[in-house]
């Protein structure tokens, strides 16, 4: 009992002596990221921040905090007490620099913004004008009632258009007559700045005669930095049938435009919604995330519409949609009704590659079969893991990740799974595409189950399949086998379809194909051209190390941003020790390596011709180059840069995942030769 006693009391008094020291860890575990806070409910939230000592102390955090790191204890406590975030606010406001203070004006809530609003406007600073911005924006969302009686002189007179616009903006709701005619002015003014803050104003006075202006300043050329004011000063003024006009800004090339055309886009109907589907796959993150919350707060919801956008091309747009879908109430028959088109596709992907073997042999020719072999994977994938949201019990999750295992154990029991979780008839449909050993045999068992297209012995059906789809890396597929095609297919039939295509890319390509057409009729035989098709840019990229492992479509992302560079003989193409920003892939040609020594000598280490590459460890690393490549001959090269190489890899991440294992097997290649020496 004497031994035991010890025990018992630590026992007793651990729990007594941990609650009191309880917020210390709590916040150590936030603070290294050790606890995600963000995978807990408001309730468990509640209940972990529920001793008022662990609040008072975040509370304490949060206004002795300062610049990024008051943004971060601001977000969490929003996340479970935003009535506390609210008071300490305007407490912590005047300590933090601008960007900090205006990303915490934005945390104000709706209830506490009119008592914000009157106390924020007396602290406008003409030296912080984004802060000022801010203020004003808040004000102009509770009516300008807080502007009341405020002087904003010398804020109308600043340089800055947009606190400018704001400003006049409350005087302009207490003083329309006063000041519609200098609002009329600035619209008219040849100075951008005077029109940007005219816009502004416009738009926050509520004056519906403005919209006409608006649409009429937005008609002009050589506007770019005054659209994004135009468009959401047209959607506060709620100017009708504003989506048709936004439509043709959501894909504009400045980002702060097509921001602008998202904000105001009005989800309605499924046009609308398949639009803000499409902005899923913008390369911009924010946009990318601000269409995901647009999706997910619209009044209008369209589910079964969101399950078949899967089939939509980019990996991006796939990716935002399931997390969407996690979230969503979808009908048991929509599921179904999904999978079993999906696996029609399926199987109509693997017989136009069937259909396409009976073509001559030719490189790109085998490229399209492979891009529809992998394709049929990517939409069977896409239908396994639709089934494993809608399935509460986890097991379609499960065989999900077994099922595209290369382990065939584990792939096989995964398919055992399917059998239990399916019905009977979506599993037999799925089953030929799963287990057959070769295309043939899948489309022998399919043609029992699933009605396959009517396929030409020459192709023609397969091409004109391609060409007409909606993802544009088919579109590309089908017209470079036309362009390699040795036969007298005419693709003018399907060129009017494609010249209304926005994607230069695709366009580049149709006019390479009708040329092809054009100089085969002329000559009686295919003339080479100047340029090289997508497909060869596609097979040259295969050949990269680095890129040897990739689909054709992630491959097809990364040669639309390669560029062609013409070289004479005996010009120095990257020069050692210095830093590199490009990978260089060999069309024509040929380049020597060398070795630059110390004592000036050079040794010639090696020689790189036609279908070889240089550079490429210039994508992943910062390294100087290690060794200088010079041209023997005229040589023509295809160019990828780190910049645009990034932004490919943020789309489709398998391409870091690629890389990451082909640097491995050499790490671990480098390994063994260690050890056998």
């Amino acid at each position: 009992t004497l031994v035991a006693l010890p025990f018992v009391a630590a026992w007793l008094a651990a729990p007594i002596i941990l609650k009191a020291k309880y917020s210390t860890p709590l916040k150590d575990l936030i603070s290294n990221n050790l606890l995600d806070i963000k995978s807990f409910s408001i309730k468990e939230l509640g209940q972990i921040f529920n001793q008022d000592k662990v609040l008072g102390d975040l509370e304490q955090s949060f206004l002795s905090a300062r610049g990024k790191d008051a943004v971060w204890y601001a977000r969490l406590l929003r996340n479970f007490s935003q009535k506390a975030l609210d008071e300490k606010i305007l407490d912590v406001l005047p300590l933090q620099d601008e960007p900090t203070q205006v990303a915490l004006i934005k945390m104000i809530s709706e209830e506490a913004k009119p008592k914000a609003a009157k106390a924020l406007i007396k602290t406008l600073d003409p030296d912080r004008p984004e802060t000022t911005i801010a203020i004003l924006k808040l004000v102009s969302q509770q009516g300008f009632l807080a502007a009341r009686g405020k002087d904003l002189t010398p804020f109308i007179e600043s340089d800055h258009p947009v606190v400018r616009g704001f400003a006049a903006a409350c005087h302009y709701a207490q003083d329309t007559t006063g000041y519609a005619p200098v609002v009329r002015k600035w619209l008219a003014s040849d100075d951008m700045g005077l029109r940007q803050s005219g816009i502004i104003c416009a738009g926050l006075s509520r004056e519906r005669e403005y919209i006409d202006t608006l649409l009429g300043i937005l008609s002009e050329k050589e506007i770019d930095p005054i659209i994004p004011d135009i468009i959401i000063a047209l959607s506060r003024l709620g100017a009708r049938e504003l989506n048709t006009v936004i439509f043709s800004y959501l894909s504009y090339d400045l980002d702060a435009v097509r921001l602008a055309a998202l904000d105001a886009l009005v989800i309605d109907n499924d046009v609308s919604l398949k639009k803000a589907v499409t902005m899923l796959g913008d390369i911009n993150e924010e946009i990318h995330e601000f269409a995901k919350e647009k999706i997910r707060t619209a009044e209008y919801e369209n589910p079964k519409l969101l399950v078949e956008s899967l089939g939509q091309p980019g990996a991006k747009i796939r990716r935002g949609l399931f997390e969407l879908l996690e979230h969503l109430d979808i009908k048991e028959f929509d599921i179904l009704i999904f999978a079993k088109d999906q696996i029609a596709r399926s199987y109509a992907c693997l017989a136009m590659g069937e259909n396409l073997r009976a073509l001559p042999e030719a490189p790109v020719r085998s490229l399209v079969i492979e891009h529809l072999t992998q394709k049929k994977e990517l939409v069977l994938e896409n239908v396994i893991r639709v089934l494993a949201i809608h399935d509460k019990t986890g097991r379609m999750k499960t065989a999900w990740r077994g099922i595209f295992s290369p382990d065939t154990r584990q792939r096989a029991n995964a398919i055992e799974l399917l059998n239990d979780v399916l019905d009977r008839k979506t599993f037999n449909a799925m089953v030929p595409l799963l287990e057959s050993p070769t295309p043939e045999i899948a489309l022998n068992e399919g043609r029992k189950l699933v009605k396959l297209p009517k396929l030409d012995p020459g192709g023609e059906a397969v091409i004109s399949t391609l060409v007409e789809s909606e993802d544009w890396v088919d579109a590309v597929m089908g017209l470079n086998l036309i362009h390699e095609s040795p036969g007298d297919y005419d693709p003018g039939i399907l060129a009017a379809p494609l010249r209304s295509s926005a994607n230069k890319t695709i366009l580049k390509e149709l006019d390479m194909a009708l040329d092809t057409t054009e100089q085969r009729e002329k000559h009686g035989r295919r003339v080479k051209s100047t340029e090289i098709s997508m497909g060869e840019k596609i097979l040259l990229l295969k050949e990269i190390d680095i890129f040897s492992g990739l689909s054709a479509a992630e491959l097809a992302a990364i040669a639309a941003e390669t560029k062609e560079l013409d070289y004479e003989g005996d010009q120095t193409v990257i020069r050692q020790n210095e830093r590199g920003e490009t990978v260089f892939l060999i069309i024509d040609g040929k380049v020597e390596v060398i070795k630059e020594l110390g004592d000036g000598k050079e040794v010639v280490l090696d020689h790189i011709t036609s279908g070889g590459a240089f550079g490429e460890m210039a994508l992943i690393d910062d390294a100087p180059r290690s060794a200088t490549i010079r041209t023997t001959e005229p040589s023509r090269f295809l160019i990828l840069h780190k910049q645009e190489f990034k932004e490919t890899a943020m789309e489709f991440p398998r391409i870091s995942l690629q890389i990451c294992s082909v640097l491995s097997q050499r790490i671990r290649f480098l390994h063994g030769t260690f050890q056998e020496a």
